[in-house]
């Protein structure tokens, strides 16, 4: 899952300056699955912290494959996040770049680990206020399950409230995500394929903004049913050409090996389908020079109206 900044005109509700990217404009929102494909997008304000809609793009999955993985970057996480996500069932490994501004819990206080102890606060995971309120916090999971709930209210509660119940689900995620940590550093593969899924996303946004090249990039409609429609359509676009330029290069692969070249499958396994070079986005004209013109006649009186 990533975002990146569409253009959109400064008299509208949802369009707000962007500190990073400058310029006004709104945040659509992808979730891509590890294959490339584009499964679902939604149109946000560039103030809201992305991750609190991840779990929002998980609730439009009616199909009957539902993700169990989510990759982000540090805009996809925080301890709400990791928190609730556990409970609906999603592991989230997001890239997270400031994890020297994080605070890692210990289980308990007495708990030292000689090699690593330096990176853990002297803060201690609350397991009695996750045991209390265990109950509590998976009626909200089933009722954002149920539809009765949308993740992003719940998420923008917890992580500015104060409450027993939000504090509990903060604490859970504080486990969850010391729990990352410990692993990142246990499996040196790990982090390597978050990265490796994380640019996906990011290799989707650049191909999704060069398909996206009508009305110079910019989403006219000011009406919101309309931007979240120009997203979504965009984003069919998107996939048609990637479905394209996959089956283009599984031709030229096979062509390569009836000619006797040896593929190997990690040369494969580097391939991007979001190339453009192959791309005609105006189409494709012929200029036939060996067609002749009529000539003109210029004896044929000019009739006024």
């Amino acid at each position: 899952m990533d975002g990146t900044k569409w253009e959109v005109y400064e008299q509208n509700l949802l369009s707000e300056q962007h500190i990073r990217y400058g310029g006004y404009g709104g945040i659509a929102l992808y979730l891509l699955s590890s294959t490339y494909i584009a499964l679902m997008a939604t149109f946000i304000a560039c103030s809201v912290w992305e991750g609190h809609y991840l779990l929002d793009l998980l609730e439009q999955n009616r199909s009957t494959i539902q993700p169990t993985i989510i990759h982000s970057d540090t805009q996809g996480q925080n301890e709400a996040i990791f928190g609730l996500a556990f409970l609906r069932g999603i592991e989230l490994l997001p890239r997270i770049r400031t994890w020297q501004d994080l605070l890692l819990y210990r289980p308990t206080a007495s708990a030292s680990y000689p090699q690593i102890d330096a990176v853990f606060a002297d803060k201690v995971i609350d397991w009695e206020l996750i045991r209390a309120h265990v109950p509590d916090l998976l009626r909200i999971a089933l009722s954002i399950q149920e539809g009765r709930l949308a993740p992003s209210t719940i998420l923008r509660t917890i992580s500015a409230g104060s409450g027993k119940l939000t504090q509990a689900c903060r604490e859970l995620g504080r486990v969850r995500r010391t729990g990352l940590f410990l692993r990142l550093i246990a499996e040196p593969t790990l982090y390597p394929m978050i990265q490796k899924e994380t640019n996906k996303s990011e290799h989707f946004n650049n191909f999704v903004k060069w398909v996206g090249f009508g009305s110079a990039g910019v989403i006219r409609d000011n009406d919101r049913r309309d931007q979240q429609k120009a997203i979504k359509y965009t984003l069919l676009v998107a996939n048609a050409l990637l479905f394209y330029n996959t089956v283009t290069l599984a031709n030229d692969l096979r062509a390569l090996i009836k000619e006797g070249y040896s593929v190997a499958a990690e040369s494969v396994a580097a391939l991007n389908p979001y190339s453009t070079k192959a791309l005609e986005r105006f189409g494709t004209y012929t200029l036939n020079l060996d067609i002749i013109p009529e000539a003109i006649d210029y004896d044929t009186p000019v009739i006024s109206p």
